[in-house]
């Protein structure tokens, strides 16, 4: 009759001679740890929206600076020649057909320049492209006129989708920088996913000359540092050989959105 009431009178859901406090305390541990993997989980996924909005107000910035830079020069010659036409119109037909010939020269060279800007910056329907999407870049680029040699190493599905991105960028404003300046001919993209590293690479053949500090291609050299530095990478450019050189190396095991 002792057992049996002992039996009984034990706590519901309390393991074999465990006190109930401890099932309690239990349960309390494994709800706060719960609740601390879903608030990193939160924080991560907060932090990634906020740099995707910020990249993506960047790169707005980056593009219409780009634009501007492809067509100030040609809409400048444009403007000055029209206003010699009109001018010199009646008095030296000559020169004015000259004028109107360069106007239509000019023309034609700044729609040829957006177009190849804007082929190189569409990206289809991929509105956060990554490194799968290099292959059409640099196809783009190629109908653009530049001759790319390009390979990738590694799982670049093993890469965060931040970082990913981050890469596809840099390359994307390297090819951009190579189109504009008129030397290059032939551009070398390399891109290794290494167990601890990724590395990309844009190298050309047009001297090594490089964007000048404060220019469109300068400003955006900085744009590729700081996009490094947001990963906790680094980012080189300059002359290397016959030509000018960009490299992108970042960690893999930093958090996606790092600052350091």
């Amino acid at each position: 009759m002792s057992l049996d009431h002992r039996s009984a009178g034990a706590p519901r859901g309390a393991g074999p001679g465990r006190p109930p406090a401890v099932d309690v305390l239990l349960t309390a541990a494994l709800l706060i740890t719960a609740w601390t993997l879903g608030a990193g989980i939160r924080r991560r996924a907060d932090r990634t929206r906020r740099l995707t909005a910020q990249a993506v107000a960047a790169e707005r910035v980056r593009i219409a600076r780009d634009l501007h830079d492809v067509v100030a020069h040609h809409l400048s010659v444009i403007s000055l020649q029209a206003g010699v036409a009109e001018y010199v119109l009646n008095q030296d037909p000559r020169s004015a057909k000259d004028a109107v010939a360069t106007v239509a020269a000019s023309s034609r060279a700044a729609l040829d320049d957006m177009r190849q800007l804007l082929d190189v910056l569409r990206e289809e329907d991929d509105s956060h492209p990554g490194l799968d999407g290099l292959h059409g870049l640099v196809d783009r680029t190629r109908r653009a006129g530049l001759t790319v040699d390009f390979t990738m190493t590694g799982e670049s599905g093993s890469v965060p989708a931040g970082l990913s991105l981050c890469a596809y960028r840099v390359v994307q404003e390297s090819l951009t920088n190579v189109l504009r300046h008129a030397g290059p001919t032939t551009a070398r993209v390399e891109v290794v996913i290494g167990d601890r590293m990724l590395t990309a690479t844009v190298e050309d053949d047009g001297g090594t000359t490089g964007p000048v500090a404060g220019s469109p291609s300068g400003y955006g050299i900085r744009g590729m540092r700081e996009r490094a530095a947001l990963y906790g990478g680094t980012l080189t450019a300059g002359p290397s050989g016959t030509g000018f050189t960009v490299r992108l190396t970042v960690p893999l095991d930093a958090p996606d959105g790092a600052v350091r």
